[in-house]
């Protein structure tokens, strides 16, 4: 039993750093910035007028998400590196300042179309933007390498010398990728293609290496420092004007991290291949769960826990505020079987023959109900499984089943079927992956998937019959892969409590993000140790459903609330799906009943955005943050991310006419765009105290 820290404990470090009990602030992910002095992109300096934003407007909060390198599709979960900064984010005024460069200015001024044009986009080109960014930085690495400033080549060695620990390895893992990505395509990307000697670090190829690449790695550096450099500036300014900056650390990596650290992640050379991967289960919105293919935590490896922790100190040096990214992962892992040994299949565990049998005997006897050789043939299955531990793993097997009835799966567990993908879409009812073992190991990256199990953990018996008696030219076949998908156990409690002594240690902030299907002895579990809980508003605007925990009504007073999320849909684009059923009932929740009707408000205006962001202030959460696209009331287009859609996500930006800047003077009372007055005008009615303070009155 872990010993339960104070609730209390939140209201005093909110005391202690900000002299209030509640406080509050915007969410604006940092690709999204826009201002004036940009280049296409959001950068540190945007997040400096940011905080001067927020100080105007009284807040003491600044979320943004991770700022590492992406692995895959500019996604900041996607985490190449848990200590690189994605440099992308560098503020060339501020390098000015730092490093006046004439060929700099020189090499800008000849590109001022490119510039022009990155500004003038709607969202973010990444391409486009790279592209130009790190010709300009190139100059800078130039003019440092010239210069005889010997201030600043001295904070260079010791930055160098202060994380030479991570920073050439991490550094190099990112140029081999580039090398491989080129070399290798398709699989370039991943460190298991690599040539046997590099994937597996043998010393003497990585001294070679570090020769090979001394000066790549130099300008590597350079960045690094120039990043760390700019935010400790950043973090200098937050501090004067009393404002957190709040960070995110996702749960899962891909990259250096795993190269440098294999046996963490369950890994032995030489090939590494996986033996399950993690993703979700399923739900109402995934039959077939969420096939993220992240690498599981070894959590029998003792170097696993200390990981996590000096990653969390690591943030904690960044931000005084963190949240949490899928805190169900610290508490169990829902892993995919992914038989590296090619032996999880129907003719591997020998019992093709039997379950040919079982299907000729029923189509060539028309009087056998097919309903009872779907049976026979789900258990034939199950007792293979069992009895063939090895060819699944021995473990599989005691997380897979209940121990009520051996037919029977425990709750959420599933059994898959897999095939070679044929043709250009998966047929009616499979569902179509790209699978990375099979792309590394095999280069067929692409399988078809059905699910054979149902939701109450016996065997599905239509899509069963279907695979069995081939209806849709996608019948059983010997060589088809089994695909056991189940939840292990994790630390849990025990590590929680760890990451949140290590918070106080740290005078810092954790807040627990612990959505999806969460059971009800892990909500216990996180109440039971005082963890900060992560209510998005979006679920929780369910009058109709008064025990909703996230109904507004029900919020502690530990917790941080927010309405919209960077992954869900925009307040508007949320609302205009409603019915107008559910929009009425909203409404009478909101105004009182039969004051405002549905037909009136098929999409929202000012005065119903206020109303309902109201709700966020109302919440007993000591902290409260809402996301621009929901103070701008953006539609669709302003997405932050779409879940399950691979392109055109994290690229959204600010509008064009409410630039950082358009709003610092709405905020100082200047004349500026329509839009950021109105913003300003809507965020300084919020913080004004409710007419009434009693929550789940609805009085305006």
């Amino acid at each position: 039993m872990t010993k339960t820290i104070e609730s209390a404990g939140l209201k005093n470090q909110l005391m202690k750093q900000f002299g209030k009990n509640h406080i509050s602030g915007t969410f604006m992910p940092l690709f999204y910035a826009r201002d004036e002095d940009d280049f296409g992109i959001g950068d540190i300096g945007s997040l400096i007028k940011a905080v001067e934003l927020s100080a105007h407007l009284g807040h003491h909060v600044l979320e943004i998400l991770p700022i590492n390198f992406s692995s895959a599709f500019e996604s900041p979960y996607s985490v190449l590196s848990t200590k690189c900064f994605n440099t992308i984010y560098i503020n060339i005024p501020m390098l000015f300042n730092l490093i006046p460069s004439s060929d700099a200015e020189k090499h800008i001024e000849s590109r001022q179309e490119e510039v022009t044009l990155v500004r003038s986009l709607f969202k973010v080109d990444y391409a486009k933007v790279r592209k130009l960014k790190n010709g300009i930085y190139e100059k800078f690495y130039d003019t440092f390498n010239q210069s005889n400033d010997k201030r600043l080549r001295n904070d260079f060695s010791q930055f160098k010398k202060q994380h030479e620990g991570w920073l050439k390895d991490h550094l190099l893992f990112i140029l081999l990728r580039n090398k491989y990505c080129a070399e290798i395509p398709g699989r370039g990307w991943d460190f298991r293609s690599w040539p046997e000697n590099v994937r597996c670090r043998e010393a003497k190829t990585l001294h070679s290496l570090m020769k090979e690449y001394e000066s790549a790695l130099d300008y590597e550096m350079f960045l690094q420092w120039i990043f760390y450099t700019q935010w400790k500036d950043l973090q200098k300014k937050a501090k004067e004007k009393n404002v957190a900056l709040m960070g995110d650390i996702p749960f899962a990596v891909d990259g250096a991290d795993i190269w440098i650290q294999p046996g963490i992640f369950g890994l032995k050379a030489p090939e590494f291949r996986r033996t399950f991967t993690q993703g979700v289960p399923p739900d109402c919105f995934s039959q077939f769960g969420q096939y993220w293919q992240f690498y599981p935590y070894d959590w029998k490896n003792p170097e696993t826990i200390q990981f996590l922790m000096d990653r969390l100190e690591w943030n904690f040096g960044l931000f005084s505020i963190n949240r949490l990214d899928h805190v169900l992962g610290y508490y169990r892992s829902y892993l995919f079987f992914e038989d590296p040994e090619d032996t999880a299949t129907f003719q591997g565990i020998k019992i093709w023959n039997k379950m040919h049998g079982l299907i000729l005997q029923a189509k060539n006897d028309q009087n056998i109900h097919r309903g009872n050789i779907v049976w026979k043939a789900y258990r034939v299955l199950l007792r293979a499984m069992k009895h063939k531990r090895l060819a699944f793993y021995p473990d599989i097997i005691e997380d897979l089943f209940s121990d009520d009835d051996e037919y029977l799966l425990k709750e959420n567990n599933m059994i898959l079927v897999s095939k070679k993908a044929r043709g250009n879409q998966a047929p009616y009812g499979w569902q179509r992956q790209f699978c990375v073992e099979d792309a590394i190991f095999d280069n067929t990256p692409f399988r078809d998937f059905q699910k054979i199990s149902n939701d109450s953990g016996y065997q599905d018996h239509e899509r069963l019959s279907g695979y069995l008696f081939d209806e849709g030219g996608m019948g059983i076949a010997p060589d088809d892969s089994i695909h056991p998908c189940f939840f292990k156990s994790a630390p849990g409690e025990e590590l929680i409590h760890s990451l949140l002594k290590l918070g106080e240690k740290n005078n810092s902030i954790l807040i627990m993000e612990a959505l999806g299907i969460v059971p009800q002895w892990i909500t216990d579990s996180l109440s039971r140790i005082g963890a900060i809980n992560y209510i998005p508003l979006i679920y929780g605007m369910t009058p109709q459903d008064a025990g909703n925990p996230y109904f507004t009504p029900n919020h502690l007073e530990n917790a941080f609330v927010t309405f919209a999320l960077h992954d869900s849909e925009t307040l508007s684009e949320w609302w205009n799906k409603k019915s107008a059923h559910d929009r009425q009932v909203i409404l009478d929740y909101l105004f009182g009943k039969d004051v405002e009707k549905a037909e009136h408000h098929e999409t929202m205006d000012y005065g119903l955005q206020k109303a309902m962001l109201s709700e966020v202030y109302k919440s007993k959460a000591r902290i409260k943050v809402l996301l621009w696209t929901d103070i701008f009331l953006s539609d669709s287009e302003f997405t932050i991310n779409k879940p399950g859609a691979a392109t055109g996500q994290w690229i959204s930006r600010m509008p064009m006419d409410a630039t950082l800047d358009d709003l610092i003077r709405a905020a100082e009372g200047k004349s500026s765009t329509l839009i950021s007055e109105q913003a300003i005008k809507l965020l300084r009615e919020l913080e004004k105290p409710a007419v009434s303070q009693v929550i789940g009155n609805s009085s305006l």
